[in-house]
């Protein structure tokens, strides 16, 4: 699957663009969130100027956090990158196993955990994990063991005192 993307505005005050994904076989037109109902019944895609719908499911505001890549003369690897890791492959590849009708997407299995409340529990953030281990240079096979463990059962790290 190969998703494709266009920058399509961006926002002064926010420090953000607005990002729009599509694949082939998710036409930004199948896609589409914004129609017009003529005289006649017809639903009509609402087109912009460039006759692209206004809006997509997959239009996506994105914060550009890093202020100097957007200065004049940066290097634009750094936005192209970012909209990259922002896109939704995961949506995408869901939504074309739906709109496949060999694959079977009825999700039976849910009808019986509908209405079913349970409480959520946070998972763990590797960030911290790693930013202790990267500092502890001389981390024990032992610690390791136990970070992994700590993943796998997500629990808390341990805190001293």
């Amino acid at each position: 699957m190969a998703v494709k993307f266009r920058i399509l505005d961006k926002d002064v005050n926010q420090h953000s663009i607005v990002v729009r994904y599509y694949t082939d076989i998710l036409s930004e037109d199948s896609l589409a969130t914004s129609f017009v109902v003529d005289s006649d019944g017809n639903t009509i895609i609402d087109r912009g100027p460039d006759g692209t719908p206004k809006r997509c499911q997959t239009d996506y505001s994105i914060n550009i956090w890093d202020v100097s890549a957007t200065q004049p003369g940066a290097n634009t690897d750094i936005i192209f990158q970012q909209i990259n890791d922002s896109a939704p492959y995961d949506w995408f590849d869901l939504k074309e196993q739906i709109v496949d009708a060999n694959v079977d997407t009825d999700m039976f299995v849910v009808d019986s955990l509908i209405g079913q409340v349970r409480e959520a529990v946070r998972p763990i953030r590797l960030e911290p994990i790693i930013a202790n281990a990267n500092a502890n240079a001389n981390i024990s096979e032992s610690e390791i063991e136990q970070l992994i463990q700590r993943i796998i059962n997500n629990t808390a790290p341990e805190t001293s005192g």
